[in-house]
């Protein structure tokens, strides 16, 4: 299965089902809420921690160096498309969007600048960082 099936999996695994809402359209009081690029998400608090470190293992495996908040410091999410082999692993920004938004669910991503200076920016995107070093190494 290649990075952004994995990627993809693992999103519908933190996920609510269907019978776990009554309205489609508005998230669960209980809920992870994450306000993506164009897109608000509202993860299952209990699936997303189960899945953490399958979050972590992919988004070590996609993001490169710049992005990364102890190396770069943060990039445009333009370039998010790249791998850490130099290879696109998704021309979808909605799967882009889907890596930031586990991360940042998970405490480790968020943007470089608030959403009102996006237009600002380089091709009106916003910049952002990951967090991904080993937990051992953030003590």
């Amino acid at each position: 299965m290649n990075q952004a099936e994995r990627l993809k999996e693992i999103m519908l695994a933190c996920t609510y089902k269907d019978d776990e809402v009554d309205d489609k359209t508005i998230p669960p009081e209980v809920c992870v809420k994450v306000y993506g690029i164009t897109t608000n998400f509202g993860l299952h608090p209990e699936r997303l921690e189960a899945q953490k470190e399958n979050i972590l293992e992919i988004a070590r495996e996609i993001v490169v160096d710049q992005f990364w908040k102890s190396r770069g410091g943060g990039w445009s999410f333009l370039n998010l498309c790249q791998n850490r082999e130099g290879e696109q692993w998704t021309g979808f920004h909605s799967r882009m969007e889907v890596l930031f938004v586990l991360c940042k669910a998970i405490g480790r991503a968020d943007y470089c600048a608030p959403r009102e200076m996006w237009g600002s920016l380089p091709g009106g995107m916003p910049y952002m960082w990951f967090d991904l070093e080993e937990e051992d190494d953030q003590q």
